[in-house]
């Protein structure tokens, strides 16, 4: 068990891997890879495939970048946890919201990226234009 004075500091420290996360998200998915603001509806694939096709460093660091960044993800889910658990004064409803939202997060994410027909879509794309 910590004590008090070591278990503020550590909810402390823990409290800014949030907006580190959100940082490595921001810069990842914004500037670098470009997928902020989303393309129109109204591009052909032709286009959308040329996007990807002109960015592939780009949205290769920046997608290194958002898996660096979610590493922070999870000590802020654990803070926000135990603060909601200090909240209620034992594990209740929100803590194990809080939790199962968590590992239904990192589920999908994981999920998402081990998709097998991805690539063969891309290269059928890439052979389109």
């Amino acid at each position: 068990m910590l004590s008090p004075q070591a278990n503020l500091r550590l909810l402390q420290r823990t409290s800014w891997s949030g907006y580190v996360y959100i940082a490595f998200l921001m810069v990842g998915i914004w500037p670098l890879a470009r997928f902020f603001p989303s393309q129109p509806p109204s591009w052909d694939a032709a286009q959308i495939t040329r996007i990807y096709h002109d960015n592939t460093a780009g949205i290769r660091i920046g997608m290194v970048l958002v898996l660096v960044g979610s590493m922070f993800y999870v000590p802020w889910t654990a803070m926000l946890a135990k603060l909601i658990a200090a909240v209620e004064g034992k594990p209740g409803i929100l803590t194990h919201f809080w939790i199962w939202f968590f590992v239904m997060t990192y589920t999908i994410r994981r999920s998402l990226h081990r998709l097998d027909d991805v690539p063969a879509v891309s290269a059928a794309s890439v052979r389109a234009v």
